[in-house]
This record gives C-alpha cells, sequence and structure tokens, in this order.
C-alpha cells in the first residue's frame, strides 16, 4: 500500500526550492500542520490515515488526532491520561499507551472505550500477528508481554535496557528497543535471543524508532537529525540532508507501508515531516562513543515520545472540526 495526500507534491516544490543547497534524493517536508505542538506517538490505518498522539509539553495531553488522506485533522479519541503510543490489532482496535495512568486502553471500531490493562510508566506499544502486545516501561526498564486478553507479563528485562521507548516489529517479527537514556539499539528473535546493533549517536541518547526495509531509523531529539541503523550489524549513519529537515526536537517516527517514506512528529513545532525517496538514500558514517551509564529511575527525565511496522485499519472514533 503507498500512503497518498494531495498535500505531498507542493510541499515537495518548496523543500527543493528552500533547500536548493542540499544535493540530495531524499526529500524533507511538511505533511500537517497539528494545532498545537506536543505531538509524539505515530502509527497509519490500512485506509493511510495517520494517527498523532497529544501529551502537551507537561504530559498533560488527552486525545489523538486523526489526519486523513485528504489532510483533514479531527480528533478519534479524547479524554486520556498523557497517551504516548499507539497501535491497531488485526480486529481494527486501537491501543493506547498512557504514561500518567499506565492504563493501556482499547478503543473498538465502534468507538467503545475500555481499560485493556494497566502496566506502570508504559510508553512504546507494538502488536504481532497473533494480537499480542510489547510494551516498554521507561521507568522499570522492561518490555512487558500482553496478551489478547490482557495478561501481562515482564518479557525482557536486563540485557542492558536501560530506560528503552523506542519499539518496533519487522516482517519475520523481530522485536527493535531502543534505549532513551543512551541510544543503545536491540534485535530480540522470536526465541528472546538478543542481539546489539549500533547505538544512535545523539547526544540525549533518544532512540525513538521506526522499521523499514532492512533499516531502523532512530530521531535525534537534541541533534534534530535522523539516524538509521541495518538491521544485519552494520554502522549507524545519518539519514542524508536529515540535519535541514526543519526537525524540532523530532519524537516519533513511522515508516509507510511500502517503506519508501517515513513521517516524524516534533515535540517543539506542531509540524508532521514526511521524509520521501528512501529507495534513493546514500548516507554518510556518522562516527558515535555510546555512554552505557545506567541512571536510577527516580533521577531520569520522562522522554516526550517513538514505532513500528505494520498497519491496521481502523474506523474515526470521534469527530471534531478545528
Amino acid at each position: 500500500m503507498k500512503f497518498k495526500n494531495t498535500l505531498i507534491a507542493s510541499f515537495t516544490f518548496a523543500l527543493l526550492t528552500g533547500f536548493s543547497v542540499i544535493t540530495s534524493a531524499v526529500d524533507y517536508s511538511t505533511f500537517a500542520t497539528m494545532p498545537n505542538s506536543g505531538n509524539d506517538g505515530l502509527i497509519f490505518d490500512l485506509e493511510g490515515n495517520l494517527y498523532v498522539s497529544y501529551i502537551a509539553g507537561n504530559l498533560t495531553g488527552d486525545k489523538i488526532y486523526k489526519i486523513a488522506i485528504d489532510g483533514e485533522i479531527t480528533i478519534a479519541v479524547s479524554d486520556l491520561a498523557g497517551p504516548l503510543d499507539i497501535d491497531f490489532d488485526s480486529m481494527g482496535n486501537m491501543y493506547v499507551a498512557n504514561y500518567n495512568s499506565g492504563i493501556i486502553t482499547k478503543i473498538t471500531p465502534e468507538g467503545t472505550k475500555s481499560r485493556f490493562s494497566n502496566i506502570i510508566n508504559v510508553n512504546g506499544i507494538v502488536i504481532n500477528k497473533q494480537d499480542e502486545l510489547f510494551v516498554t516501561s521507561f521507568n522499570d526498564s522492561v518490555v512487558y508481554k500482553v496478551s489478547a486478553s490482557g495478561e501481562s507479563e515482564i518479557w525482557l528485562q536486563g540485557n542492558g535496557l536501560n530506560a528503552p521507548v523506542g519499539i518496533a516489529l519487522d516482517e519475520d517479527e523481530n522485536i527493535y528497543v531502543g534505549n532513551y537514556n543512551n541510544g543503545r539499539i536491540f534485535k530480540i528473535d522470536r526465541a528472546k535471543s538478543v542481539t546489539e546493533l549500533d547505538s544512535s549517536p545523539d547526544n540525549q541518547g533518544n532512540a525513538y524508532i521506526t522499521y523499514a526495509n532492512g533499516m531502523v531509523y532512530a530521531t535525534g531529539i537534541d541533534s534534530n537529525r535522523i539516524y538509521q541503523i541495518p538491521t544485519d550489524g552494520g554502522a549507524v549513519t545519518e539519514l542524508e540532508g536529515s540535519s535541514l529537515g526543519g526537525f524540532n526536537f523530532p519524537n516519533d517516527i513511522v515508516a509507510n507501508a511500502d517503506g519508501t517514506k517515513l513521517y516524524v512528529s516534533n515535540f517543539r513545532s506542531n509540524k508532521i515531516i514526511v521524509i520521501e525517496n528512501l529507495n534513493e538514500v546514500t548516507s554518510t558514517t556518522t562516527t558515535t562513543t555510546t555512554t552505557t551509564t545506567t541512571t536510577p529511575a527516580t533521577t531520569q527525565q520522562q522522554p516526550q515520545h517513538h514505532q513500528k511496522w505494520k498497519n491496521h485499519q481502523v474506523v474515526e472514533l470521534l469527530v471534531i472540526q478545528f
């Protein structure tokens, strides 16, 4: 499935004019302008609508926005408690990680909202083909597994996890997890064998991630750049031209279905930026020194939030025109 939006052509023209100094095949442009800054999680449904969680500057945000294919922005879900990440199961149910309450909220395609599970300090969510949820916990430095019936268990702890937030899934159901505190990124197969990939080189260690076509992509909140990490163990590189991509504290990142585009939320601006032509990318290697000092949970700074590979269908729940 290719994501289609009539706004892209005009935005790309503006990009080529404004960033003519870049000899880059990769294009960066504004996909949507949200009502507020302080946006976080991103996910597509099968129809190509993009959903954006709004957490606000002090984690008091309470809603999920929907950006329709025609560019219209509406409120899909409200009355949440610091919503961070979002994903859909095979039945089109939406799951939202509420950091403030620790509740994972389930919303059916018909709009019925309920408490699905309760896990302390939930951050990232990804759902596999069996409708099992894998949830990162920033403060606990663990990954939880939640069954389709809502029963939770610690799935992974130790193994270098340090304030994990970013989580993604590839086509073979390998799971990727990124540490917020030091940028280390791990690949975990279905047998729970853990392989450490190269690290995100951002000064803050931020590792909100997505997967596309054999690459993990991570946002850099301090450097305002995007990094790509090969899943076969290759070296991290900076995505070509990302330093001039217009990012301002890039938060979550998600790929479209065929992996040719990335979409990035910005915490300090109200822009959702689209990155196109990834299949034509040529990047330069970034030298990095990884810090692995563990910071106690009580002194960690809460992240402003990450993402996934697969998409599921969902129906709009609540429509409010702006």
